[in-house]
């Protein structure tokens, strides 16, 4: 029902099985898990991938399906949030062993062990930061909160969605992707103050970002 979202399915499973000549139903269970998040996931991918036609399209369809712009706007900060914290990686400590051109093959023997060292590390740091500063409420403490949105790859064992997070980063300056959110917090404010159309606020932030994000 959906011929974009099938081709750009078939594009995933054609560079995740890489070399292989058949494409097998553990393949297709493993790295095309349906849920009522991929369109969203369309979206966020289209868009930092610089593909205004797709951008554009699944925007509409999640509109057309009563998403709220303010939900496309988070979706957006989540996905770049994401890229900044992977281009900082890049930047410190894969820049050197990694480029757009690097197989998965290679991603998954090479960098996931540097990327599994990273969020261990970060996991250490946030652990030792609470515990020095645990406010409390009628002496007991104060839940830990939940930060595996830091981690890079909170499921190590699935590195595939990863690797296309690192492609994309690699290709774009963390300064873009900086004002690209900028531009969603300008979007937000005039979501929730102007009496512009939502639909048009949201399509002006986008068509911004899709401009910083082509090379």
């Amino acid at each position: 029902f959906d011929p974009r979202t099938f081709s750009n399915n078939l594009g995933k499973l054609v560079d995740y099985v890489g070399s292989r000549k058949e494409i097998t139903p553990h393949d297709i269970e493993t790295l095309l898990q349906r849920t009522r998040q991929d369109p969203i996931y369309s979206f966020t991918n289209a868009l930092t991938d610089a593909d205004a036609g797709n951008t554009l399209f699944f925007m509409r369809s999640l509109l057309d399906n009563n998403y709220h712009p303010l939900q496309l706007i988070a979706a957006i900060h989540n996905q770049l949030r994401k890229l900044i914290i992977i281009r900082d990686f890049l930047d410190h400590q894969g820049g050197n062993r990694f480029s757009a051109a690097t197989s998965f093959t290679l991603f998954r023997s090479n960098i996931m062990p540097l990327v599994k060292q990273h969020d261990e590390a970060l996991n250490k740091d946030l652990d030792e930061w609470q515990a020095l500063d645990i406010p409390r409420k009628n002496g007991k403490k104060k839940a830990k909160k939940n930060t595996k949105d830091l981690l890079i790859a909170p499921n190590p064992n699935n590195p595939y969605p990863v690797y296309k997070l690192f492609q994309k980063a690699s290709g774009v300056a963390r300064d873009r992707m900086l004002a690209s959110m900028a531009y969603l917090a300008e979007a937000d404010g005039m979501l929730k103050s102007s009496r512009q159309p939502p639909e048009v606020t949201l399509e002006w932030a986008v068509i911004r970002i899709l401009n910083l994000f082509q090379h």
